[in-house]
């Protein structure tokens, strides 16, 4: 099993492999919770069951160093659900979109410390960067042009805009297309 440091370092390179494919940089700040935040929950199984909506609510009416803690957590799943579980929005019958949106709230409620704000704001080039890395993974089950195409249309993602260009659907020279 690889040490943490080494298994940092593996997720440093597919982040930064990932923002060199989609040309965009998230700064160091965000790389390195995004890294360290894989870490944290890739090992959490139980991840993908949890319900968005209920932990949002549940987490809103905590006070304290509890609700950031569940701010905090729910911003990071939707994040997860958005960039590296799609399918998991098919299956809870929501769009793509609804994660980017509860992902930037939570992290939204966060805005006292600097790098919530900045995850927040950051959502979807994050969401994008996750994207690229399971794109790389030859067992990912690639999304739908349809799905790709309401991503792009609903957040601007690099991603989908990106994948939507090499089908032939998307003219190369795109401008970008910022909706959040």
């Amino acid at each position: 099993m690889p040490s943490n440091h080494s298994a940092a370092a593996l997720w440093h390179n597919l982040v930064l492999e990932a923002e060199e494919r989609l040309g965009t940089r998230l700064g160091e700040d965000v790389e390195s919770y995004l890294v360290f935040m894989l870490m944290r929950y890739l090992r959490d199984a139980g991840v993908v069951r949890r319900i968005v909506a209920l932990a949002f609510l549940e987490g809103m009416q905590k006070q304290g160093r509890a609700r950031a803690e569940a701010m905090q957590s729910l911003g990071d799943q939707c994040l997860l659900f958005a960039g590296f579980f799609p399918e998991q929005a098919r299956r809870r019958r929501v769009s793509l979109d609804y994660f980017v949106q509860m992902g930037r709230s939570a992290y939204g409620q966060l805005d006292a410390q600097p790098i919530f704000t900045a995850l927040a704001r950051h959502f979807v080039p994050l969401m994008d960067v996750l994207a690229q890395i399971r794109a790389a993974n030859p067992h990912h089950r690639a999304p739908s042009l349809l799905d790709l195409q309401e991503l792009w249309e609903s957040t601007g993602s690099r991603y989908a805009a990106k994948r939507l260009q090499e089908e032939g659907i998307l003219p190369q020279a795109m401008p970008s297309r910022r909706r959040h």
